[in-house]
C-alpha cells in the first residue's frame, strides 16, 4: 500500500506541501491499483507533533511507502525505524506521483532531505516577551512547547 499526501481527495489532487498536515492521504493498493482516501485531521489540528502522528497513522493502515512533498526529521525517522521508504514527489497530481513511482522516476527523502517546521508563532511570542523560555538546539528553534518561566 502506498499513501500519497494529497491537498484533495482524488486521483486528480495536487500533492500537499506538508507531510504531518496533508489535508488527505491517498492511498494505493499496489497489487490491485484500487484507490481509498484518508482524511487527515488529526495530523492537521495537533499543534507539536503532526508528522510522528500522522506516520504513526499511516503505519497502522499498513503503508509500505509514503511519497509527499516534504516530511519532518521525526516523521521521517519514524517511518525509516519501521522499513517505511518516503519518496519526494512534488508540483504533481496523484496520478503522476504514482506513474512516477512505478517507473522508479522518484529519489527517496533521507534525514538531509528532511524540513523542520517553524516553531509556533506563539512559543515565539511568548519568548520575545519574556514570558517564557524558547527552548534552542544549537542552530535552531525547538519544537517543544514553550517552558513557563
Amino acid at each position: 500500500k502506498i499513501a500519497i499526501a494529497s491537498k484533495g481527495a482524488g486521483r486528480d489532487s495536487q500533492i500537499d506541501d506538508h507531510f504531518g498536515r496533508a489535508h488527505y492521504f491517498v492511498l494505493v493498493d499496489s497489487d490491485s491499483e484500487l484507490f481509498s482516501v484518508c482524511g487527515n485531521s488529526g495530523g492537521r489540528s495537533t499543534p507539536y507533533t503532526a508528522g510522528m502522528q500522522t506516520a504513526g497513522t499511516l503505519l497502522s493502515l499498513g503503508v509500505k511507502a509514503v511519497i509527499a512533498a516534504n516530511i519532518g526529521s521525526k516523521a521521517l525517522a519514524t517511518l525509516q525505524a519501521a522499513g517505511v521508504p518516503t519518496y519526494r514527489c512534488r508540483n504533481e497530481k496523484v496520478e503522476q506521483a504514482l506513474d512516477h513511482f512505478k517507473r522508479g522516476m522518484l529519489l527517496t527523502l533521507e534525514e538531509a532531505d528532511a524540513c523542520e517546521a517553524d516553531p509556533p508563532a506563539d512559543s515565539v511570542a511568548n519568548a520575545m516577551t519574556g514570558r517564557g523560555i524558547l527552548l534552542l538546539q544549537p542552530g535552531k528553534e525547538s519544537e517543544y512547547p514553550l517552558v513557563e518561566s
